[in-house]
């Protein structure tokens, strides 16, 4: 096995935990906003969870993860929990920090990750994607609910203005 079939195996299933702890040091200067994320993620993967046990879609047979009569809910397939959680993260950076390099970088992850989960067979295309898609709004829905929150008259000071100064909010 070379040094990058290595990597990519590494990447592939501790991406989401990298793009997290890269997302807590981007936004570590703006605590409410670090705040919020940590909650839609937390939220992201208890969503995941409770799609999980809804849907019930098997993972692809062959694998160690084949469920059994009474599986829990985490050894189904659909949607996939890696590419939900890194679809989350980078809609929430990028659409908090605009940047192309950190969205860009965040989407190769990605892909390594969809395709060292696809490789393994750990889960079919469909799960996959529609583990990116859904991870991918709630992000967008977790920043949105971020900006009124902070932006908006929850956190305002006596004058009205936002009291996040120099955020990315």
């Amino acid at each position: 096995m070379m040094w990058w079939d290595t990597a990519a195996n590494v990447l592939g299933n501790y991406g989401p935990a990298i793009e997290a702890v890269l997302a807590a040091w981007i936004l570590r200067p703006h605590q409410r906003t670090l705040l919020v994320f940590c909650v839609g993620l937390v939220f992201s993967v208890l969503f995941n969870l409770w799609l999980k046990g809804v849907i019930k879609d098997p993972r692809p047979v062959g694998t160690k993860y084949t469920p059994q009569p009474s599986a829990k809910a985490d050894q189904f397939g659909m949607p996939s929990g890696h590419a939900q959680t890194c679809g989350y993260i980078t809609a929430y950076l990028f659409a908090v920090t605009k940047s192309w390099i950190l969205g860009a970088l965040c989407l190769v992850i990605d892909a390594v990750v969809v395709w060292n989960r696809l490789q393994k067979r750990y889960h079919s295309l469909a799960q996959l994607a529609v583990g990116l898609l859904v991870g991918a709004v709630l992000g967008v829905l977790v920043w949105s609910a971020a900006r009124y929150i902070i932006r908006g008259k929850l956190f305002a000071n006596r004058q009205g203005t936002s009291m996040i100064v120099g955020g990315f909010l």
